[in-house]
């Protein structure tokens, strides 16, 4: 070391603390191969025995190093044998070690060599399901699911049926990682099919369970039902982990309901040390605040982050990240926002969260009036979408559609794209019936913005944060109708409500509306446009404050007067933002 041949690990949170290593690659290689092949194992035997007998867990990887390459160098027979079977025991303890440690791909490395030298079936059947769990908390679903899938085949040859059920719950959350809840659909009727007259057993409550989460990914009405029947068998038995119905409550339009079961699960998971419930539970109530208490959702976001990144959980962790990028844009945190995306730009993210990351990314482009950008992002992402079923996916397309196209001006693209993503359903129609109706408004087009208006109001989405928005399009239809005291009533509240909940972005649009459909002739709106003035100065985004100035103009124009007159057709041209994306 002192003569810089060699270096050692000595950081003290690294599995590999301890171990020696070449300074140069090729230093390392000339003096190896100076050895004969029994040399090798003995010296590795040797270095293996030595770290046993110092008894640290921190050097559970270099230890299965060192068996491993005893046993490579070992010529075929049963001595090699017997070295593969202390490989695999150390291998499998690395892992273990490594997963601890929450590096789960040092891990799934760790347990892809216990593979390669694994020749019995059932061993390696055990493997591939520990090699699948660490590929998931890495963020590696496609070698989640090609270690599931092959999981599935040899335990159902085997006719084991409880195995075959618990592989299917596994694989999943592969499929709902690449958001394929129909593919996942499928390959949890199948398992339930095969487990009738098992219904008591925890591997079947689990997958009824997981059976219900994709129906409601799936937007099948099936999941709350299914949900109920996994809750009737797993409260006998006190499986925790199971009692969550949640999502299929949202999806069957219950909004508070949901809300107070995951604010109970929390602790639950907590006292029984349920990680994964309560990344889940933390994540479905991030959403799901969405609609109610955007800083309380950030918060929550925060903590999922933090939970995730203590426990070394890249799944969960990128998914909190994303949603945390979106919550900091609408709290008027760009530079939180670009921080966070830089960050996650620097990894090699999975498609899922190359499509999430895009989608967040291609939103703070086109706030800050970087059009090219936006669309060029959102291009590289819509191969990627058609490889996912899940049904949610083009609502969420449409309304970035409309997004980008209403800030770079286009916006008779805009409103379809909106109304186009309105009459797709799900979750997306509320942002994009939102939007549709601002871009109508911003158009002076008043029927369409109270077609648009009414879409909105016939979803099931309820909250504080939905009322505010819809007060806020009110005023606007309002405005455009003539009905001006109603509209500076509407106006008043909304502009309020926002400040109440400490939304700078959806206040600054707000804004924006109230001086450019009210005018400036009115003192409270004049005001409210220089307030958005100030607000879209601060961020950064020249799109709004061109928006403001465009809508200002037209009365400036006399267009104004003619727009909100009750007895005048309105204009036509549009523009809008968006609020975080609902969990999954």
């Amino acid at each position: 070391v002192r003569r810089e041949l060699l270096t050692v690990d000595a950081d003290p949170r690294s599995p590999e603390r301890g171990q020696y290593a070449f300074v140069q690659s090729l230093i390392r290689e000339v003096a190896y191969n100076t050895l004969a092949r029994a040399d090798r194992k003995a010296r590795h035997l040797a270095a293996a025995r030595w770290l046993e007998s110092l008894g640290d867990d921190e050097l559970a990887g270099a230890l299965a190093g060192q068996y491993v390459a005893a046993y490579r160098s070992a010529p075929e027979g049963p001595g090699a044998d017997a070295l593969a079977g202390q490989a695999r025991l150390a291998l499998k303890g690395a892992a273990e070690r490594a997963s601890a440690l929450g590096s789960h791909e040092q891990a799934l490395g760790f347990l892809r060599q216990a593979l390669d030298i694994t020749a019995e079936p059932s061993e390696r059947a055990t493997l591939r399901e520990r090699a699948a769990g660490a590929a998931l908390n890495a963020a590696d679903f496609g070698t989640a699911q090609q270690y599931l899938e092959e999981t599935i085949v040899w335990r159902r040859a085997q006719g084991d049926r409880l195995a075959v059920a618990r592989a299917a719950t596994a694989l999943s959350l592969a499929l709902h990682g690449q958001f394929q809840p129909k593919a996942a659909v499928e390959v949890l009727e199948a398992a339930v099919a095969e487990v009738v007259g098992l219904e008591t057993e925890p591997e079947v409550i689990r997958l009824v369970a997981e059976l219900s989460r994709a129906y409601a990914n799936a937007q099948d009405p099936r999941a709350l039902a299914t949900a109920e029947r996994a809750l009737a068998a797993a409260e006998p038995l006190e499986l925790v982990p199971v009692i969550n119905r949640a999502l299929a409550l949202t999806y069957a339009g219950r909004q508070h309901e949901p809300l107070a079961i995951l604010r109970g699960v929390l602790p639950l998971a907590e006292a029984h040390g349920l990680v994964e419930s309560q990344l889940r539970a933390l994540n479905n109530l991030a959403a799901g605040l969405g609609n109610e208490d955007y800083r309380a959702g950030l918060e929550v976001t925060r903590m999922g982050v933090e939970v995730a990144r203590r426990r070394g959980d890249r799944r969960w962790l990128l998914q909190f990240l994303t949603g945390l990028a979106q919550y900091e844009i609408f709290a008027g945190e760009w530079a939180e926002a670009d921080r966070i995306l830089a960050d996650l730009e620097a990894t090699e993210l999975p498609p899922a969260f190359v499509v999430q990351f895009g989608e967040t990314a291609a939103m703070l482009h086109a706030l800050r009036g970087e059009i090219d950008q936006a669309d060029a992002t959102l291009a590289t992402i819509v191969p990627i979408r058609a490889t996912m079923d899940d049904p949610r996916v083009v609502g969420w397309q449409r309304l970035e559609e409309c997004f980008v196209a209403a800030l770079a001006g286009r916006l008779v693209d805009a409103y379809e794209a909106g109304m186009a993503g309105v009459a797709l359903g799900f979750e997306a129609a509320l942002p994009n019936a939102e939007w549709a109706t601002r871009v109508a408004l911003w158009s002076g087009d008043g029927s369409r913005a109270r077609a648009a208006l009414e879409a909105h109001a016939a979803r099931p989405d309820r909250g504080r944060v939905v009322a505010a928005i819809r007060l806020g399009l009110q005023a606007g239809v309002h405005a455009l109708e003539g009905e001006r005291e109603a509209a500076l009533t509407a106006y008043r509240e909304a502009v309020r409500r926002w400040r109440d909940m400490g939304v700078p972005l959806l206040l600054g649009v707000c804004l924006l509306d109230f001086g450019a459909l009210v005018g400036p002739g009115e003192p409270e709106a004049r005001a409210a446009a220089e307030e958005a003035r100030a607000l879209f100065t601060r961020l950064g985004s020249p799109p709004l404050l061109a928006r403001l100035d465009a809508g200002l103009a037209r009365w400036e124009s006399g267009a104004g007067e003619a727009a909100a007159a009750p007895a005048r057709a309105p204009a036509s041209s549009p523009v809008a933002p968006v609020e975080p994306r609902a969990a999954s």
